[in-house]
This record gives structure tokens, C-alpha cells and sequence, in this order.
């Protein structure tokens, strides 16, 4: 079930000149931003996760972690509550009540294209650099 989402912000190189502007406290702006966006995200793909499995829809856990000059967000589904997470979520020749296969790919094909400009509206947003 791993998918990764690499994006770019449109309007990179001016967001960059007024997060500098922030000092030390843009990198915490970014990861702010993101963990934000990622929260919206995983709602969606709960919304989206087939109902009739108990604790699958709330085995759902969002992180973000900061490294150097990276900063990432991680969905994770399933775990110890939920260690079949992988197989309803890859089954697409099962029918389902209330949500269906491949919840949280659908989700992140969706938002693919545009993520970077929405965390870029997103940090905007938070720190009134319009």
C-alpha cells in the first residue's frame, strides 16, 4: 500500500522570500501547513474506507517529520488494530456497502496535481502573506 506524493509550489521562489521573513520559524511553518492539508486528506480517505471492518477507519494516524531540508508527511492505515489494512485496501474485486478499495490511493491521485499550490495557500493562509 505505499504511494508517495512529491509536489512543487507555483510561486516557489516569492513564498520562499516572505517565509524567510519568518526567521527560524519558517521550517515549523511548512510542517504546520502540511500536517494540516495531510489531516484533510486522511478524512477523506476515511470517508472513503469500506465501513464494515470496525477499527480499519480508526486506525488512521497522521505525522509530519522535519530533517535537514525535508520535511515529510506520513498517513499511516492499519497497524495493530488494523494489521489487514492492506488487503481491503488493494482488493478492488470486492464490493463494499459503504466506501471500497484503494481508499487512500484514490485520495492522493486526486490531490496529486494540485498539493503543492493548496500547502502554499495553506501556509499563506496561516501567516497573512498574501
Amino acid at each position: 500500500m505505499p504511494s508517495s506524493v512529491d509536489f512543487k509550489i507555483h510561486g516557489a521562489k516569492v513564498l520562499a522570500a516572505r517565509l524567510k521573513g519568518l526567521g527560524v520559524a519558517w521550517p515549523k511553518a511548512v510542517e504546520k501547513a502540511l500536517f494540516q492539508e495531510t489531516k484533510a486528506l486522511e478524512a477523506v480517505a476515511i470517508d472513503r474506507t469500506p465501513r464494515e471492518f470496525g477499527p480499519l477507519r480508526a486506525s488512521y494516524e497522521t505525522a509530519t517529520k522535519r530533517e535537514r531540508n525535508k520535511i515529510t508527511a506520513t498517513i499511516f492505515v492499519g497497524g495493530p488494530s488494523a494489521p489487514y489494512a492492506a488487503a481491503v485496501h488493494e482488493r478492488v474485486e470486492v464490493f463494499h456497502e459503504i466506501g471500497g478499495p484503494l481508499f487512500l490511493k484514490s485520495t492522493l491521485d486526486e490531490v496529486r496535481h494540485n498539493f503543492g499550490a493548496t500547502i502554499g495557500d495553506r501556509i499563506r493562509s496561516n501567516h497573512a502573506l498574501r
